[in-house]
């Protein structure tokens, strides 16, 4: 019904705008054809302009623009004898009025349109303030409610409190019988832990002179390396000294440690590393990688650690990147779902030959991670697909730091 009526008053505007430009071209028409005159003619144009512009805003430019080339065309050709300055002015006028009062209509309907839509919000604030308000109203009842078991409990309260009290003086004998019995037990606290760090400095100086031992064979097994030409023979000087180093980084690490308990793996194994680079020689070629959790480890299951890793990291530096080729090695150890620790030195070299079992080799180095890891009570596994990988798999005693 609404589109309807406004269809309908659409189509009055229309009949009613070519009724008005009709007779206003039919004046123009009179005046210039007949009179040869242009004195009022362009007057007669400006209500379908203004009200072209009114009703559909800068849309009735169009009436505007008509009317100015109707009036311009017209002065032309009936009267060109006299200069056509004023209609072309007054057609300018046209524009120029039709484009303002277009401008204004616009936006006084925008002006109507923001009210309107100004006015509906405030319908619907009203309707939210006034269900706010039935909130409130009922809030305020569930209150009074609230507030008469309040008042109930508050008395219960009381009731308990009363026992509270009776409770507290029997709590209060019981707390002067617990403070005599923490003071006793405080005493004998500090006798253990004085005996404790009389304990822990003895196994520190322990350690320590243990590494310094090691240290001093390791010197004297240098200083006669010096002495022996047999290319074997210093070889094999090498290794011990490795080993024996691999064995005293243990004890210094325990040393330096807060926690005697166990060692941080993974700094352990950064240093022993560095020292086997540095003792053969190895340049930029080839890369240690390590990814160690952070895993602490007894000395006794640290020390069988560190010897595996110093005979496996010995041979791939040897055996797996000979003549300056390129790679990596790899160190990871962490735990499985079943709490098991895995241990696996791999490297992406030549790889371990084919047809020889390492179980059964005469390699001493190989001879002695069998043994070491048959004394952590694990297993040992090779994994030839990618270069050489060793899983070491044990359930030795370990602990996340």
């Amino acid at each position: 019904m609404g589109r309807k009526l406004k269809s309908r008053k659409e189509k009055y505007k229309i009949g009613l705008m070519a009724g008005l430009l009709a007779g206003a071209c039919f004046l123009s028409y009179y005046f210039h054809a007949f009179l040869e005159t242009c004195v009022l003619v362009s007057h007669v144009f400006y209500i379908p302009i203004i009200l072209a512009a009114v009703w559909w805003g800068r849309k009735g430019l169009v009436v505007a623009a008509f009317s100015s080339v109707f009036l311009i065309f017209s002065h032309l050709f009936f009267i060109p004898d006299v200069a056509g300055t004023d209609a072309y002015f007054r057609g300018l006028m046209f524009v120029v009025i039709a484009f303002v009062v277009g401008e204004l209509s616009e936006h006084i309907g925008r002006e109507k349109e923001e009210l309107r839509a100004v006015y509906k919000q405030l319908r619907v604030d009203e309707q939210h303030l006034r269900a706010a308000n039935q909130q409130l109203d009922a809030g305020n009842q569930q209150l009074k409610a609230a507030n008469d078991q309040l008042q109930a409990s508050e008395q219960q309260v009381r009731a308990a409190n009363q026992q509270l009290v009776a409770n507290e003086q029997q709590l209060k004998a019981a707390n002067q019988q617990l403070r005599a019995e923490v003071a006793e037990r405080k005493k004998a606290e500090e006798k253990t832990k004085a005996s404790l760090r009389e304990k822990e400095v003895l196994l520190k100086e322990i350690h320590h002179r243990v590494k310094n031992n090691m240290q001093v064979i390791s010197s004297i097994l240098n200083l006669q390396s010096k002495h022996i030409e047999d290319e074997q023979a210093l070889k094999m000087f090498k290794n011990g000294q490795s080993r024996i180093r691999s064995m005293a980084m243990v004890h210094e690490k325990l040393y330096e440690s807060e926690d005697l308990a166990g060692i941080d793996f993974a700094e352990y194994v950064q240093s022993t590393t560095s020292y086997l680079f540095s003792l053969h020689g190895v340049g930029d070629a080839v890369r240690l990688n390590t990814d160690i959790k952070d895993i602490s480890l007894d000395v006794s299951t640290a020390i069988p650690c560190g010897l595996i890793i110093n005979e496996l990291v010995s041979n791939s530096i040897k055996h797996a990147f000979g003549r300056g080729r390129e790679g990596e090695i790899l160190i990871k150890l962490y735990s499985d779902e079943a709490g098991r620790n895995i241990l696996m030195v791999k490297d992406n070299g030549a790889g371990f030959p084919k047809g020889l079992d390492f179980r059964k080799t005469e390699s001493l180095g190989m001879q002695l991670v069998i043994m070491l890891v048959e004394q952590l009570g694990g297993a040992i596994e090779l994994d030839r697909s990618k270069g050489t990988a060793f899983n070491i798999t044990f359930e030795r005693a370990a602990s996340s730091l």
